[in-house]
């Protein structure tokens, strides 16, 4: 008998509906401390819209950030003023997500595989087999969404490879992959 063969590949970007921001920050209802507005470590968002809460806090502190900075061997001056570019970066990209600016994906490689039917000559079955998937991609992370796709494009011959698929054209067919946006 016949192994079963790759007909088709593909990259798919699928839309992160529900993805994790949280290493960027939080908003929240309230201040807890005064004093991290002066320091930088929470922004005023929107306040008095009573949609919105009104403020965010990034997920490190100025104070974490600057601490890690010393240790690095960075001038207390010099963290200081990186932390409060690292802390105001993060609200920057969080509110850049809610503009529509970027949004989170999921990228897997996916395969339609031609499988012979036993006793049945000349006539096929197709299976679609794919990779695992990286989700929680930004989508304008650039070059980073080839090296993903590439990953998955592996991790989907692998998985060919288990399942007994013909893989000796896999790479024509991985190098021809239609890559589909559907965000």
């Amino acid at each position: 008998m016949k192994k079963p063969r790759i007909e088709s590949i593909v990259i798919q970007q699928i839309l992160d509906e529900c993805p994790d921001t949280s290493h960027l920050g939080e908003f929240t209802g309230r201040n807890q401390d005064g004093d991290d507005l002066k320091r930088g470590s929470v922004f005023e968002h929107d306040k008095g819209n009573n949609r919105t809460l009104d403020y965010f806090v990034p997920m490190m502190s100025v104070e974490e950030h600057r601490k890690g900075l010393v240790k690095m061997g960075y001038s207390k001056g010099q963290a200081e003023e990186m932390s409060r570019s690292y802390c105001k970066a993060d609200y920057e990209r969080i509110l850049a997500l809610d503009r529509g600016d970027f949004c989170y994906i999921g990228i897997k490689a996916k395969a339609v595989v031609s499988i012979p039917i036993p006793n049945n000559p000349g006539c096929v079955r197709l299976e679609t087999l794919t990779s695992g998937g990286l989700w929680g991609v930004e989508s304008d992370s650039g070059d980073y969404l080839d090296e993903v796709a590439q990953e998955e494009l592996n991790d989907l011959k692998s998985h060919l490879k288990a399942f007994g698929v013909y893989i000796r054209n896999f790479n024509q067919f991985a190098k021809e992959a239609e890559v589909q946006e559907p965000y």
